[in-house]
C-alpha cells in the first residue's frame, strides 16, 4: 500500500493473544496495523501562534495592566506610603518630647520662640541655601538648620539632646523627600510646641483628611505637640499658594497692629482706628479703596488699611 508523503498519518499497532503463557511453537501474536486520517487528531498537533493572535494577545495583556494602573494608581501609594513614614516619625518624635518636658520643664530654653527648626540639610546655620525655596517668615522670624539634620546630640535639626539618658536615640527622623516642600519643623512658643510635615496624598490633605482633621490650623500639614498654632501658618501652608493669590492674612501675629501678608505681593496691613464704631463703609469719607472694613459684633468694625 502507497502512502502519500505529504498526508499526516496516526499508526495504530494493536496486539492480540491468548490469556496465559505462550507455548513453544504456538503463533506469534498478531499485529493489526490501522492508518486513521489527521481529522480526528487535530488536537495532538503542534500549532504555533500567528503574528496577529501575538499582537492581540498584548494588546489584551496592555489594557489590562493600564486598568490596573488606573485603579491603583502606584503614584499615590507610594505617597501614602510615604505619608505613613511620617506620621509614624512624628508621633514618636512628639512622645519622646512630650515625656521630656514632663521631665525637664527647661528642656527648650536653649530654642528661640521665633525660630523654625527644619530637617533640611544646610552648611548656613541659617537655611541661606534654601532660603528662596522656603515660605516667608514673619518679620522677625528666622530658620534654622543643620549640616547634619539626622545628629540627635543636639546638632541635629532639632536642637535638643536626645542621645542622653532614658531616650538614647541615635538619629533623628528627616522626611523621606527631605527637599522643600517636604521637610520636618519645629518650632516652640510660650505654651508649648509643635511639630509638623507637608504631607503628599491626596486622600490626606483638605478638610476631611489628616491634615484637617488633627486639631491644628493647616490642611497641608500634619501637626502634633502640645501648642499648634506654635508654627507660623505660612510655614505649615509649605508654600502651597494659588498663583492667582492677591492677598494672604493669617491673622496669627498675636500682638500688634499688623497683618502679614503671605501672599508674596508684600501687602501687610495696618490696624486703623481699632474698634471704631460706625454706621456702614460710606461714613468713611473716601477711606474705601485703601480701606478693608471687618465686621465684628456689637457693630464694631476693624479697619485695616492697606499699605
Amino acid at each position: 500500500m502507497k502512502i502519500p508523503l505529504n498526508f499526516d498519518i496516526i499508526l495504530i499497532i494493536k496486539l492480540s493473544r491468548g490469556g496465559g503463557v505462550v507455548p513453544r511453537g504456538s503463533h506469534k501474536p498478531e499485529a493489526q496495523v490501522q492508518f486513521l486520517p489527521p481529522q480526528q487528531f487535530l488536537f495532538m498537533k503542534n500549532k504555533s501562534f500567528t503574528f496577529v493572535e501575538i499582537l492581540i494577545s498584548l494588546g489584551v495583556i496592555l489594557t489590562l495592566l493600564i486598568t490596573i494602573v488606573s485603579v491603583l494608581n502606584p503614584q499615590e501609594l507610594l505617597r501614602k506610603a510615604r505619608d505613613n513614614k511620617r506620621l509614624y516619625e512624628l508621633n514618636s518624635l512628639n512622645l519622646i518630647l512630650n515625656t521630656l518636658t514632663l521631665e525637664n520643664p527647661n528642656a527648650f530654653n536653649n530654642i528661640a520662640s521665633n525660630t523654625v527648626c527644619i530637617s533640611l540639610p544646610d552648611t548656613s546655620f541659617t537655611c541661606a541655601s534654601w532660603l528662596s525655596k522656603l515660605p516667608p517668615l514673619p518679620s522677625g522670624w528666622y530658620y534654622r538648620c543643620s549640616n547634619n539634620p539626622e545628629a540627635s546630640d543636639g546638632s541635629g535639626w532639632l536642637p535638643i539632646n536626645l542621645d542622653i539618658g532614658y531616650f538614647k536615640i541615635k538619629k533623628l527622623p528627616v522626611d523621606p523627600l527631605n527637599q522643600p516642600p517636604y521637610y520636618y519643623t519645629f518650632a516652640k512658643s510660650g505654651s508649648g510646641y509643635e511639630l509638623n510635615a507637608i504631607l503628599e496624598a491626596k486622600s490626606n490633605i483638605g478638610p476631611q483628611g489628616l491634615a484637617g482633621t488633627d486639631g491644628g490650623t493647616s490642611l497641608n500639614a500634619y501637626e502634633i505637640g502640645t501648642d499648634l498654632r506654635a508654627v507660623p501658618s505660612s510655614v505649615e501652608s509649605g508654600g502651597q499658594r494659588d498663583p492667582d493669590l492677591v492677598l494672604y492674612w493669617s491673622f496669627d501675629e498675636g500682638t500688634g497692629f499688623y497683618a502679614y501678608d503671605y501672599s508674596g505681593n508684600n501687602q501687610t496691613g495696618t490696624l486703623q482706628n481699632f474698634r471704631t464704631t460706625i454706621s456702614n463703609a460710606e461714613s468713611l469719607n473716601g477711606w474705601q479703596g485703601n480701606y478693608i472694613v471687618l465686621d465684628s459684633v456689637n457693630k464694631k468694625r476693624e479697619i485695616i488699611r492697606l499699605n
